[in-house]
């Protein structure tokens, strides 16, 4: 498996819908989440706030061997004729689905 072409695909998903974006990393619970709030970039003009938390959830028996990957986009909005993020959303689905390519281990 080429690692670094898996990663152009999902690079090139994100930036046919974001040009450009800044994050900040708010909260990370070490091997359970990490929380990001948009700061700057396309995102950001459109929406506020714009945050994202990527869960990873152990499944029960398989702690060491299986989770369930999570992502959730809380979004305001800046005006009312601002579209739902739906391109964001496949974007986030894309990257979770890039790690099913490979074999974590704790």
């Amino acid at each position: 498996m080429d690692v670094n072409s898996d990663a152009k695909v999902v690079d090139a998903a994100i930036s046919n819908f974001v040009k450009e974006s800044t994050e900040k990393i708010e909260k990370v619970e070490t091997g359970q989440s990490v929380t990001y709030r948009v700061i700057g970039g396309d995102l950001r003009r459109m929406y506020d706030p714009y945050r994202v938390t990527f869960s990873f959830i152990p499944v029960e028996g398989k702690e060491n061997e299986m989770c369930l990957a999570e992502w959730k986009a809380e979004f305001e909005p800046l005006t009312p004729e601002t579209p739902p993020p739906l391109k964001a959303k496949d974007a986030a689905l894309g990257f979770l689905k890039w790690f099913e390519k490979f074999e974590l281990t704790c």
